[in-house]
């Protein structure tokens, strides 16, 4: 891998004979410069992938990606946002210059998806796979039934987690979180969760706090995450006994035993 900033000068789109896009350009345009001021000072993406290197010790057979190219935030997505994508053998990210969990998430698709790949999987194996994700990882944020997706996800996760220090999500932190909730944050909450809440009978923050436990198991709890985690806290043990292992060999010599399938 060759960490590079990836910046590139933007430049203005010609001919586009629509005022409209030109006004959105307009208001576009110092934002992108200041982006681009930043991303050129910030060795934050560099720092994020030689982290990702060191730990994960990727093989060049596998996860084929040489160079990494950071575009300028779009700032007409939300902040946590992010996507990526490979051209040959080059990986383009775009996410939101003050994301960095974002940075960090897509990145690590190029380390994990081509190593997942290499998984053979039974019918049965996916369905396990399928039942132990969350239902906000299946359906909320659609991801659907596709097994080697939803494990790339919560590979993905649950390392950014540990990075972070976010406690991995239980009903004991759920509770806590809902405990903490006042009026005008459980009516955020409310509205982007409608679905869920109506199916439930949830109208007021009192209704959550006592359905709290019914809400976590049908909505968050996430036994692939917790299998996950447990796989991550392994392969940093066997890491300490044998410094050269790469994820790549421990993940597919342990993924059956360690995630139960």
């Amino acid at each position: 891998f060759q960490a590079e900033d990836g910046i590139r000068d933007v430049e203005r789109s010609r001919g586009l004979g629509d005022v409209y896009k030109r006004q959105i350009w307009h208001l576009l345009e110092p934002h992108l410069k200041e982006d681009l001021e930043k991303r050129k000072k910030s060795t934050e993406e560099k720092e994020i992938i030689q982290d990702c290197l060191d730990y994960f010790k990727p093989k060049k057979e596998t996860s084929d990606i040489q160079e990494v190219n950071y575009l300028p935030t779009n700032f007409l997505i939300k902040t946590t946002k992010g996507s990526g994508f490979k051209a040959k053998n080059k990986g383009i990210i775009i996410s939101h210059i003050d994301n960095s969990s974002s940075k960090r998430h897509e990145f690590l698709h190029f380390i994990i998806n081509p190593i997942t790949e290499k998984m053979n999987l039974s019918p049965a194996q996916e369905k396990k796979i399928v039942a132990m994700a969350s239902r906000k990882l299946v359906i909320d944020q659609k991801y659907g039934e596709h097994p080697k997706s939803l494990l790339n996800e919560s590979l993905i996760r649950v390392y950014c987690g540990l990075v972070e220090n976010k406690p991995l999500m239980n009903l004991e932190n759920f509770k806590k979180l809902v405990d903490k909730l006042d009026a005008e944050q459980f009516k955020k909450i409310k509205r982007e969760k409608k679905e869920n809440f109506d199916k439930m009978g949830i109208k007021n923050l009192e209704d959550l706090k006592s359905k709290a436990e019914e809400y976590f198991e049908k909505n968050l709890k996430d036994e692939l995450a917790e299998k996950v985690y447990q796989l991550y806290q392994n392969f940093n043990q066997e890491k300490q006994r044998n410094p050269n292992l790469t994820f790549e060999d421990y993940f597919l010599e342990s993924y059956e035993k360690v995630l139960g399938l």
